[in-house]
């Protein structure tokens, strides 16, 4: 029994560092005793302990514990780490059993808690366009090529703006595994990133995913007023909800996803007022937007006798909004 019922170590003697350790005794008096060879290692400029558990006595013999103990001693002369080499063999099974799908839930958790306002977005894209290609791999053993059959198809069909997305969100995930987390990149075995050059323009072209030339068409004020005609037509089933998103988006000039996800707390409509505050701007910083007559008379009808809560919530759950993508699909419904 442990001396004081607590754990006591003997060594041995000739042992070459081995131990005969017999641990606390458990609520039933009884204790453990296990072999253990034991020795001093230079880390980072200092010395430490390191122990090696060799199994339990009697079941494994002081013959056959002084044998293991002679073999690890020889190891430890020759400059082998036995609990290193140990660790790394572990850790080097683990990040194969690792795959690229859970490096993005790793990443995905760290930068919501971190407080990034995008990371939906991007949790979203890359498990639409990434994880079904790259998904079931091993981070490290993704390659440049197997990004590019990633975005490709994007590209394939005009979709050039999300595959420069998916591209930048994966640079995102190795970048920060590797320089902003380097634990978590040592868990994957992560040095380099493969999406890094993915797309990147040669010297004298073109990049492969670039941005298109800007578009300078605008819709005249007759084609305005022949839209907003056809959002007052019912028939097309669009829901009221959607049509007043769609015309504040006009009169306002303000983000999508910022008229989509207003609060009613957020309103003075006898100011004719609109707060927008610092966590739902890109900038980061307030914004006061003036709203004029139609605005106003828009958000009375919409929220009517309401207090609190979004102007357009969520028809599953009133305590969230409505989902941003929802508008996006009615237009594109609309204009098939």
């Amino acid at each position: 029994m442990g001396v004081g019922g607590v754990q006591t170590e003997y060594r041995i003697v000739g042992g070459e560092g081995l131990t005969l350790c017999v641990l606390a005794p458990k609520a039933n008096g009884i204790s453990t005793k296990v072999w253990r060879f034991q020795y001093s290692w230079s880390e980072g400029g200092r010395r430490i302990t390191r122990k090696w558990t060799i199994g339990k006595h009697p079941r494994i013999s002081t013959k056959v514990a002084m044998k293991v103990a002679h073999e690890l001693r020889e190891q430890v002369d020759q400059g082998v780490d036995p609990v290193g080499e140990r660790s790394a063999r572990k850790a080097a099974i683990e990040a194969d059993r690792r795959t690229f799908e859970n490096l993005l839930d790793e990443y995905v958790a760290a930068r919501r808690a971190q407080g990034l306002k995008s990371i939906d977005e991007i949790d979203r894209a890359l498990r639409r366009h990434a994880v079904p290609r790259i998904g079931a791999m091993r981070p490290a053993d993704v390659t440049r090529t197997d990004i590019e059959a990633v975005v490709e198809p994007l590209a394939a069909a005009g979709k050039l703006a999300m595959a420069r997305h998916v591209i930048t969100y994966l640079k995102g995930v190795y970048n920060y595994a590797i320089e902003d987390d380097p634990a978590l990149g040592e868990r994957y075995s992560l040095t380099e990133n493969p999406a890094a050059r993915v797309g990147r323009r040669r010297r004298g072209g073109v990049a492969k995913y670039g941005i298109p030339p800007a578009r300078d068409r605008a819709l005249s004020d007759t084609e305005i007023g022949q839209f907003l005609a056809v959002l007052d037509d019912a028939s097309h089933g669009m829901s009221q909800d959607i049509r007043n998103i769609v015309r504040l988006l006009l009169l306002t000039g303000q983000r999508s996803g910022e008229v989509i996800e207003m609060s009613i707390a957020e309103l003075d409509l006898d100011a004719a007022t609109w707060r927008l505050p610092a966590s739902r701007k890109k900038n980061g910083r307030s914004h006061l937007v003036p709203l004029s007559d139609p605005v106003v008379s828009i958000l009375r009808d919409q929220i009517g006798d309401r207090r609190s809560g979004f102007v357009f919530p969520n028809a599953a759950n009133a305590n969230r909004p409505m989902d941003k993508r929802a508008p996006g699909r009615a237009l594109h419904r609309l204009i098939k």
